[in-house]
């Protein structure tokens, strides 16, 4: 089970390497769901429930609507974290590929978060209406309903918000969006 990991751990290490100066976060964030995508149909059990428990979640998103223009992380750091993690632990890559698409895909503000005072909010966006936008702190989990509702259930009734819905916002989509 843990070999069919690395060894494709490994592959994907390859074409990023081949790649590293061509791509950028769409590709490397359609390269890192494909990656996840091997592991939903396993024969091995062990393998299915890493994919549920990590992947899931990003079933429902299209990487084309969270390809934002400004970037609030370091594309090279990313590539670096990958091509920079040799292990024998089945579990690094698994974490690594999902705290990458994290943070390419959740849109990170500059605001404070006013728990904390870290500048980690992450904009969301509610399945039943898009334009119900909430903050959620990264380090300390403190949300913040934009449309005075306190929001609940944030990872079964919200997803990040989409480049064209952070245009609703009271964001700079000039700064941010495409």
């Amino acid at each position: 089970m843990s070999h069919l990991i690395i060894k494709e751990w490994k592959s994907l290490q390859e074409k990023i390497l081949v790649r590293r100066n061509l791509i950028n976060s769409l590709e490397l964030s359609l390269a890192l769901l494909g990656w996840a995508l091997k592991f939903k149909k396993s024969n091995n059990e062990v393998i299915c429930n890493l994919y549920a428990d990590y992947f899931k979640y990003y079933e429902r998103l299209n990487p084309h609507d969270y390809n934002f223009h400004k970037k609030w992380y370091d594309l090279d750091e990313l590539l670096d974290t990958i091509l920079g993690t040799n292990t024998n632990d089945y579990r690094r890559p698994i974490v690594i590929v999902r705290d990458i698409l994290w943070e390419i895909i959740a849109f990170k503000t500059d605001i404070l978060c006013e728990n904390c005072g870290q500048d980690e909010y992450r904009l969301f966006e509610s399945l039943q209406n898009s334009q119900d936008l909430v903050l959620c702190c990264d380090n300390c989990s403190h949300t913040i309903g934009l449309n005075n509702e306190f929001p609940q259930d944030i990872p079964n009734k919200y997803i990040p918000v989409k480049k064209n819905n952070l245009q609703l916002s009271k964001f700079n989509p000039s700064n941010f969006a495409d």
